[in-house]
C-alpha cells in the first residue's frame, strides 16, 4: 500500500457525478498541503483504498450501487482508518445520521457548499482523526 507524499494529506473524493467531483477538486486545488484523487463509484473507491492510504475520504451520499454511508460503514468494518466527510443534499437521511452518531463521519456538508467550507472540514477532520490515532 502506498501513502501520501511527505507532509501532504491524501484525499479521496468519491462521487458518481463528474461535475460535482470536479467542483471539489477545483475547490481543493489551491491547498498545497492536499493531494486529491477521485473515484466515480463506491466500488472504484474500494479498489483504490486497498492500493493507497487516504487520510480523508470526501464521499457523496446518494450514489448508485452503494450509498456513501454504506461505503463508510464497509471501510469501518475493515478498520481502514481514514477520516470521512459526507457531502449530501439530504443531511436528514437516516443513514447519514446513523453514520454520524456512530462516529464514522467527522463532518456532513450540505449541498450546495462553499469551497472554504470544504477545506475547513478537511482540516478539522484531519485534526480530529489525528487525536484518535
Amino acid at each position: 500500500m502506498t501513502s501520501a507524499n511527505e507532509g501532504k494529506a491524501n484525499i479521496l473524493v468519491v462521487d458518481d457525478e463528474e461535475d460535482n467531483t470536479q467542483l471539489i477538486v477545483r475547490a481543493l486545488a489551491s491547498t498545497a498541503s492536499l493531494m486529491v484523487q477521485t473515484a466515480s463509484s463506491a466500488r472504484q473507491a474500494l479498489a483504490m483504498v486497498f492500493k493507497t492510504h487516504f487520510d480523508v475520504l470526501v464521499v457523496d451520499h446518494r450514489m448508485p450501487e452503494m450509498t456513501g454511508a454504506k461505503l463508510i460503514d464497509h471501510l469501518a468494518g475493515l478498520n481502514y482508518g481514514a477520516a470521512c466527510i459526507m457531502v449530501t443534499a439530504f443531511p436528514e437521511d437516516e443513514e447519514v445520521i446513523r453514520a454520524q452518531k456512530a462516529g464514522r463521519v467527522q463532518c456532513v456538508i450540505t449541498k450546495p457548499w462553499q469551497g472554504d467550507e470544504l477545506v475547513l472540514a478537511i482540516q478539522f477532520a484531519l485534526k480530529m482523526h489525528s487525536k484518535k490515532g
